[in-house]
């Protein structure tokens, strides 16, 4: 019987009232031990369940570490790439297979440190005002001048 069926018996069995007591008794004892043997099934179900899942947690946390490992290296390698890339004056670098460019990237607004913005320029977000860099710097481009903003073009390196 199912978890479900062993409770549905029980609240059957407790609903009945044209039974002796030695029926009710052994009919409640059987119900009681199914149900004790299903729930301790389910329990050690459960604690299988909770093994898997910190040892995918574990995993979890062991791979991600790796992935940023990897990734702080890619990092750091194309950086290395740009800096030489700069320093012997090049922009591309190619083999016929791998091609290594600088490039500008989109210009982005910069806020000076403590620059108040007006309103006009920024999202009215719970109890504070966030600069809208979207609409700030597109009024930079067309030649607005906003007080403690600038457009800055960084470079960056692109592997192809």
């Amino acid at each position: 019987m199912t978890l479900y069926e062993l409770t549905e018996a029980y609240t059957d069995l407790m609903n009945l009232d044209e039974l002796d007591t030695e029926t009710f008794d052994m009919a409640l004892s059987a119900i009681n031990e199914s149900l004790d043997k299903k729930l301790a099934n389910i329990g050690r179900l459960v604690r299988n369940l909770e093994s898997d899942s910190m040892a995918l947690k574990t995993e979890e946390e062991r791979l991600n570490k790796k992935r940023k490992t990897i990734e702080n290296s890619i990092a750091r390698l194309k950086e290395y790439a740009k800096q030489a890339l700069i320093t012997t004056g090049k922009t591309k670098s190619s083999d016929g297979i791998i091609t290594w460019g600088i490039q500008n990237n989109p210009p982005k607004v910069e806020i000076e440190q403590g620059a108040e913005i007006d309103h006009a320029w920024c999202n009215q977000v719970p109890e504070s005002w966030v600069p809208d860099k979207t609409a700030i710097a597109n009024a930079l481009k067309s030649g607005s001048v906003i007080q403690g903003c600038k457009l800055i073009v960084e470079q960056g390196v692109r592997l192809k």
